[in-house]
């Protein structure tokens, strides 16, 4: 999966050119969808199924599925191939540390491969990078004992809270 999600986002960087006006119309209307579809899940559909103890051979597949359309979206919105992983598996009731995990790491390797576009290309913000590093580096020490403190819903509910509040925050600072 993080194979074929590599590829299509490596593809998509190099062969598609993009409206960047349309491309944050569709990371606001993504993000708020996601957030959304995120919290109605955990409060509806999966508030009372147990917890999955190994991975079925249709969940791989899925995933297999999701990865070629979700390597494009990160191309567009920096967010994507882990954010859905993240999001499918959370549905699916996998532990939440192998959700989290798991897209982290797809994430990190999805992050690495479209850097080198980005610096052959001389649009890296190192400042950016700068001061992002050591928040995330943070970021990986805090985030499994919060997670672990929020339990499974509660950690959904506030991702949810959170991808739709940032898209919410960026739409209102369009409207200026």
């Amino acid at each position: 999966m993080l194979a074929l999600s590599t590829l299509a986002l490596l593809w998509t960087q190099r062969m598609v050119d993009f409206d960047s006006r349309m491309v944050l119309l569709g990371y606001k209307t993504f993000s708020i969808l996601l957030g959304l579809a995120l919290i109605v899940a955990t409060w509806t559909i999966n508030r009372a199924v147990a917890e999955r103890a190994s991975l079925a051979r249709v969940d791989l597949a899925m995933l297999a599925l999701t990865a070629i359309p979700g390597g494009a979206i990160t191309v567009l919105f920096s967010v994507g191939i882990g954010e859905l992983v993240a999001f499918y598996l959370f549905l699916r009731h996998y532990p939440m540390v192998l959700c989290v995990g798991t897209a982290c790491v797809i994430s990190a390797v999805s992050c690495i491969a479209g850097l080198v576009w980005h610096i052959e290309a001389g649009t890296v913000a190192w400042e950016v990078v700068l001061l992002a590093a050591p928040g995330t580096m943070l970021g990986a020490d805090l985030a499994r004992p919060i997670a672990l403190w929020l339990g499974a819903r509660g950690l959904k509910t506030a991702g949810g809270l959170w991808i739709v509040a940032s898209a919410l925050y960026l739409v209102s600072l369009a409207a200026r």
